[in-house]
């Protein structure tokens, strides 16, 4: 094993958690306190000649990342605010700027984690504690809750015939009395995701 990089924030108070390269070859990834301190989550961005960027700061639980079709908004998940932010994206630097709240998830449906985009533009947050995706219209509207078996989804991609959705889940937490409700928790699934929109 290799170290390659080790992100300027580093310490034993904190673990990367989502991380997702763009169109440019940059990983962005976030960076999330283990002892659950507010506000102390941060967004990085790792270039490829090897240089680290602190892209943004401030977040509870910093998780889901995706990019509109043209890569010019980028979308951020902080899950125990319930909130995914949008922001305008130089495409050439990798700079973002103009963070806005673009949409807000009910606690009572779950929180927001990993975040991914369909080929309708929708983006896909499965609902960690909700039993359901959601898809979100390019508005920030929620479009609907795609239902599934188990209680925390935690990520979702499309394999590559683009109609195959796979969601990784957690079993992590449960109760028996949970986990016997929910046997295929922890497990990951695939969804015919053209069946799941009708």
């Amino acid at each position: 094993m290799e170290t390659l990089a080790r992100v300027p924030h580093a310490s034993p108070a904190f673990r990367f958690n989502d991380g997702r390269y763009d169109r440019q070859g940059r990983l962005w990834t976030g960076l999330m306190n283990t002892q659950g301190e507010k506000g102390t989550g941060r967004l990085y961005r790792f270039d490829p000649d090897g240089t680290w960027h602190l892209a943004d700061d401030g977040f509870d639980l910093p998780n889901g990342l995706a990019w509109s079709a043209d890569g010019r908004i980028f979308y951020f998940t902080d899950s125990h605010r319930g909130e995914i932010h949008a922001y305008d994206v130089d495409t050439r630097s990798g700079s973002i700027s103009h963070r806005r709240v673009f949409c807000r998830i009910d606690p009572e449906l779950g929180k927001p984690d990993g975040l991914t985009r369909d080929a309708h533009g929708h983006l896909l947050s499965p609902l960690f504690d909700g039993a359901a995706i959601a898809r979100i219209a390019s508005d920030g509207a929620l479009e609907r809750l795609i239902r599934l078996p188990v209680p925390r989804p935690t990520h979702c991609a499309f394999l590559g015939d683009g109609k195959t959705l796979v969601v990784t889940t957690a079993r992590f937490g449960l109760t028996p009395r949970q986990l016997s409700a929910a046997p295929e928790s922890g497990s990951l699934l695939a969804l015919d995701y053209p069946a799941a929109l009708r």
